[in-house]
């Protein structure tokens, strides 16, 4: 036998064993898959987050970020720094979030390399800088770390880089984008003006405020809160702004409210209830991302002070509305993008193809294996980019409800399954003060 056959076979037994390899491979990672989807102990993020186990949905962060690919680094940080937070860690849950704002602010102006690089393969092939609302709302969730501490000021700071960011994004999307100005951001600024004793400041917040969540109503369908509307009608009728304030009562009708004088020896809680879970983003097979909606879980929050007075939540933020509006809006440009990417890709292909039939030209069934590994490669490329801020909450609700001195507060939450579920919390907060106090339904 000659050397040159000798080779010859040697050559061609490699690239069967490659090819069974690769299939053996695949076998065993399905068999894998679905035996682990037997076990019932939450093996998940999202599982440890329903079942209350914090602690366990850390730890299941710091196990995936290891052997990460660079480009999934601000995953790592959104879900790290949602944790912590979860778990009252909040200054650590701000050092994690800041990380992933400087990230953002790095990965804005984009490396043209990187950009071709992923013509010839997918977006996976640059790294993630976040959706528009999660990049908003790494501000908002540090600025919700810094109420939690009673630091009003940090939090305000965090909104103010909100809307930089709500601009930034706009410019981006040349006007076109629906989601220009977060409410619940605005309204949290407002409370924490409050919060400081700067009613001027507060009014201007409350009023942008209701102007953005009528937007949100009109692109969400997410209700007006009566809340906001007395805000304006006590803070205008406080700042003797009697023309706005004419103008308020004429718009809303009539509306009881409490004026800001009989509020001033009292102080104010404002809950800040997460509600469900972020949705999935998935591939619909065409190679475009979408959001499918995981559904929220409580329907409303009642909370009933000492004095037996009942305030009832709202919706002040669907994040996932927000997510599937605005990835919906998106579209156009990700399908622009794809149909190029086909057609370099088309291009590269072929030549790949003939490059690797002259190699492989004396290796038995060689133009067989070279087509079959491009037509791979190429059909592996084509695969939406499904990454995503998994832990966040569906919606956030809020409850807004005044505390004279020291009370034990009752929380009733109404789910959607019927059920009710209720704790009692106690809270001392002197005349004029306020508070923001988090409330946690993954499930």
């Amino acid at each position: 036998m000659t050397k040159n056959t000798t080779n010859k076979k040697r050559i061609t037994l490699i690239i069967i064993s490659i090819f069974l390899l690769a299939f053996v491979s695949g076998c065993a990672e399905f068999e894998v898959a679905e035996e682990g989807s037997q076990q019932q102990k939450p093996t998940t993020i999202d599982g440890c987050l329903k079942a209350a186990l914090y602690p366990d949905a850390d730890a299941i962060v710091e196990a995936n970020a290891q052997g990460q690919s660079p480009n999934d680094k601000i995953l790592y940080l959104f879900d790290k720094g949602s944790v912590q937070q979860i778990m009252g860690n909040y200054k650590e849950s701000t050092k994690y979030l800041h990380q992933a704002e400087d990230l953002i602010d790095t990965l804005y102006t984009k490396s043209v390399t990187a950009e071709v690089s992923s013509f010839l393969t997918n977006d996976l092939a640059l790294p993630y800088e976040g959706e528009d609302f999660e990049q908003v709302m790494v501000n908002v969730v540090k600025a919700l770390n810094y109420m939690y501490q009673g630091d009003f000021n940090g939090a305000r700071v965090e909104v103010k880089k909100t809307n930089n960011r709500l601009l930034q994004i706009s410019d981006k999307m040349e006007g076109k984008n629906e989601y220009k100005e977060d409410a619940f951001a605005r309204y949290i600024s407002a409370f924490c003006y409050e919060a400081n004793g700067e009613l001027n400041d507060a009014y201007i917040d409350y009023k942008k405020s209701l102007e953005a969540y009528e937007q949100y109503n009109a692109n969400y369908g997410i209700p007006v809160s009566d809340v906001i509307k007395k805000d304006l009608l006590r803070l205008s009728e406080s700042l003797h702004f009697s023309e706005q304030y004419d103008a308020y009562k004429e718009k809303f009708g009539f509306m009881p409210y409490t004026k800001q004088a009989d509020m001033n020896g009292k102080g104010e809680v404002l809950l800040v209830i997460y509600d469900g879970q972020a949705p999935d983003k998935l591939d619909n097979e065409e190679a475009t991302p979408y959001f499918k909606d995981k559904g929220s879980y409580v329907t409303s929050v009642e909370v009933t002070t000492e004095e037996d007075n009942r305030y009832t939540s709202y919706v002040s933020e669907d994040i996932t509305q927000i997510a599937i509006k605005n990835l919906a809006q998106k579209m156009d440009l990700i399908q622009a993008k794809n149909l190029a990417r086909g057609v370099v890709k088309e291009v590269v292909g072929e030549v790949a193809k003939q490059g690797l039939k002259e190699v492989l030209k004396n290796v038995p069934f060689g133009e067989f294996f070279g087509n079959a590994v491009v037509d791979a490669v190429k059909k592996d490329s084509e695969k939406a980019d499904i990454r995503s801020w998994k832990t966040l909450p569906g919606r956030f609700q809020l409850v807004r409800f005044p505390v004279s001195g020291t009370q034990l507060v009752k929380i009733k939450m109404n789910m959607k399954d019927g059920s009710q579920r209720e704790k009692i919390i106690k809270v001392k907060l002197k005349a004029g003060a306020k508070k923001a106090i988090p409330v946690y339904c993954f499930q």
